[in-house]
This record gives structure tokens, sequence and C-alpha cells, in this order.
């Protein structure tokens, strides 16, 4: 039997609708451990829905602002993470998520993705 290190987060990865805060509220309460949605960091970084900071500051600011909210919460010890959807294609916040905990991608159909 394989001993869980308490010390490495679980990443929770995958596209818009996947199940990633779902899924990491449940496994989170299940570990007894802290759950960030890092969507909900950049929301109160930037002031704006994650819509909003698109539609007014462009990609680039979305994506910066995901670059040091991973940055930070990479930094944490034993939590669960659920990143957005399109975080891992920055080679960086790859790398910090990779260092920090076991990176799980959440996968469903096409259907249940237009659904949700």
């Amino acid at each position: 039997m394989e001993i869980i290190d308490e010390a490495k987060n679980i990443v929770l990865i995958g596209l818009m609708g996947s199940g990633k805060s779902a899924v990491g509220r449940t496994v989170a309460k299940k570990l007894a451990r802290r759950f960030i949605d890092t969507d909900r960091l950049i929301e109160r970084r930037g002031g704006k829905t994650i819509p909003e900071i698109f539609e007014f500051e462009g990609d680039e600011s979305f994506r910066n602002y995901e670059k040091e909210v991973i940055k930070k919460v990479s930094q944490y010890v034993g939590i669960v993470i659920a990143t957005g959807g399109g975080a891992i294609k920055d080679p960086e916040n790859f790398k910090n998520l990779k260092a920090c905990g076991w990176i799980i991608a959440l996968n469903a159909s096409p259907d249940v993705l237009f659904k949700r």
C-alpha cells in the first residue's frame, strides 16, 4: 500500500466544465485539506469576474493574474488546487504546479461540457 504524502498538493486541471471545482471541494473535504480555486483568486486580485477581466483588460492581463496566483498557491503545502482551463498551457505555470504536487486531469464528454 502506497503512503500518501500529505505535504504534496493535489492539482486538478481540465477544460471548463470538467468538474475541477466540484471535485476539488469534495476531495478537499474528504482529505481535510484546504481547497483553492485559482479562478476565484484571480477574480479577487483583478476586482472583476473572469469574463470581465477578458473583456476589459484582455487575455494578456488575465494570464498575468493567473501566473501570479499560481506562483503563490504553488508555495502552499497540502492543499487541493483547481486551476483555470488554460493554466497549464503556460510552461511556468506547469512547472510550478508540477513541483508542488500531483497533477490530475479531469475529462468529460463534449456533451457534458456543453451542458455545464
